[in-house]
């Protein structure tokens, strides 16, 4: 799964590494942590094939207290967050879409909105 980091995110870490093979290897090592994180979650499910994810696996190893603080978690930094994450970039990416060729100003884009508006 590819998120928008990879569109948000990009062109800052080249532009702070300054070589382009590079910043392919840390995607190749982020992509190496992500299937090995992958594959432990896959041993868990194995293991514990109970539903409840991150809840129940929390819960069998430290306590009740611990999965219920991990629910919590990751409903407003692990569901949410991501969320807004993605709104924000597409907006991001759909303004400068939007306002390609008009000088770059919402209230240039607003304007022109308008006056096409009319004319239909």
């Amino acid at each position: 799964m590819v998120g928008t980091g990879i569109f948000t995110t990009t062109g800052f870490l080249a532009g702070d590494l300054g070589s382009p093979p590079l910043v392919l290897w840390i995607w190749v090592v982020g992509a190496a942590c992500a299937f090995f994180g992958a594959v432990c979650y896959s041993e868990l499910g194995v293991n514990l094939p109970s539903s409840g994810g991150e809840y129940v696996y929390l819960t069998r190893a430290f306590g009740p207290t611990w999965g219920f603080m991990t629910g919590w978690a990751s409903f407003f930094a692990g569901f949410s967050a991501p969320i807004a994450a993605a709104a924000l970039a597409f907006s991001g990416c759909t303004a400068a879409r939007c306002l390609a060729g008009t000088g770059g100003t919402a209230k240039t884009f607003r304007r022109k909105k308008r006056i096409l508006g009319r004319q239909r």
